[in-house]
């Protein structure tokens, strides 16, 4: 199996690389900033940020630059999330250079109008109008921000009008050019490109972008109080959400509390979940378990949806399975089963380039490394019953169990 080949720029840039035979292409650009590394009063310039990448260049007009794009058949989108802005792109082999070069004018040379930035708000102000239509979604991110609270780690990633509002083209350059550094910036790439071609044309690229080194550091999160609230949202369903802290991205239990994360409610049908919930007493159509690891904090989270009716007997169902895996050990046959599917699914995720490429830039910026396939395989096969058990002891000790309820 070919490995990911790394290398380092001058200016602190990261490179790296995986040669694939296909004649499709995969680029990205990852700075280690996000929501998380927003000033107070400047909630959603992240987001902002990145969506202004699309708006122009010095070289480039926005209609310009998308015809550029589409002329060459290429896709090229871009995301933010708490702890990391990408940008990223798949087009041909023979447009490889072509646009690798144009991603860097995107990202390193955006213009950032003023008249570019009030209309693209609108946009925004849109998007965050349609999440909040979704209580399902929701409520993650306002169980998050009460979890986190008092902490940037807490807000969500979209922003809010009031401050939206505030925000202009000095914000968003004081944003980038106090976040976007360069040796917190890994360029990753997967094609059918020789490692010594790929350092050849991403140094002729990125060696000219001006060395950024990072001079401070994120603030961890506070632990809050625990909490219970319920919303009237006036919806047909109740939604529920309880959960609490867990490992971080660097803790040795990481790998284990993805395994329990899915054998309570994965996105297996057997997940012990489902199968109480919906399976067995039909309580609910969607259950879901949810493992969100950052680099220096973390949580669970069970979410359900139900008639109101319902609701305390599927909270029940919830608290008696989890209680099952607190008081006795998984048995052996039952977590290799559990095993086998995560395995299984690791394995045809490894099949996609582009989720390799993004994974690979995304495991260097948190641990200094690309992630090894066998290293994960031999951690998950490492992951014992009595393991499970003591993580589901101390997540879900009801001295540390919070809630949203939307009704």
């Amino acid at each position: 199996m070919e490995t990911f080949y790394q290398n380092r720029l001058s200016n602190g840039i990261r490179l790296v690389h995986k040669k694939a035979k296909t004649s499709i292409c995969y680029i990205g650009i990852t700075v280690n900033a996000g929501t998380r590394d927003e000033l107070r009063d400047q909630h959603g310039v992240a987001h902002l940020s990145e969506h202004m990448l699309f708006k122009g260049t010095h070289r480039h007009t926005p209609f310009t630059l998308n015809r550029l794009l589409e002329n060459k058949g290429a896709e090229v989108n871009a995301y933010t999330t708490k702890e990391e802005t990408v940008l990223h792109a798949t087009c041909i082999r023979s447009d490889y250079s072509k646009m690798l070069r144009l991603l860097c004018e995107m990202f390193f040379d955006s213009r950032y109008l003023e008249k570019d930035i009030a209309s693209e708000k609108e946009v925004i102000y849109d998007e965050i109008n349609s999440y909040k239509d979704s209580p399902s979604e929701l409520i993650f991110d306002e169980f998050e921000n009460e979890l986190y609270s008092g902490s940037a780690l807490g807000r969500n990633i979209l922003g809010d009008k009031k401050h939206l509002q505030k925000i202009g083209q000095k914000h968003i350059l004081s944003f980038i050019q106090n976040r976007y550094n360069t040796d917190e910036i890994v360029v990753s790439s997967c094609g059918d490109i020789s490692n010594k071609e790929f350092l050849r044309i991403a140094e002729s690229i990125f060696s000219s972008v001006a060395d950024n080194p990072r001079n401070y550091s994120r603030i961890n999160p506070v632990e809050a109080p625990v909490f219970n609230i319920t919303k009237q949202k006036n919806t047909y369903q109740t939604h529920y959400l309880f959960g609490a802290l867990a490992p971080s991205m660097d803790h040795k239990d990481r790998i284990a509390t993805t395994v329990l994360s899915n054998i309570l409610g994965g996105p297996f049908s057997i997940s012990l979940l489902n199968q109480a919930l919906r399976e067995k007493h039909s309580l609910t159509y969607n259950v879901e378990s949810s493992y969100t690891a950052y680099s220096d904090s973390g949580l669970l989270g069970i979410y359900f949806g139900s008639e109101p009716e319902k609701n305390d007997d599927a909270l029940e169902q919830c608290r008696k399975t989890i209680l099952s895996l607190q008081q006795e050990p998984l048995n052996e046959k039952t977590l290799r089963i559990f095993k086998n599917q995560m395995i299984g699914s690791l394995i045809i995720a490894n099949e996609n380039p582009e989720a390799q490429m993004l994974s690979a830039a995304r495991s260097i910026l948190i641990f200094g490394k690309t992630s090894d396939f066998d290293d994960v395989y031999r951690k998950i096969e490492s992951v014992t019953a009595e393991d499970l058990q003591r993580i589901a002891c101390e997540i879900f000790d009801k001295k540390h169990i919070s809630s949203i309820m939307y009704k």
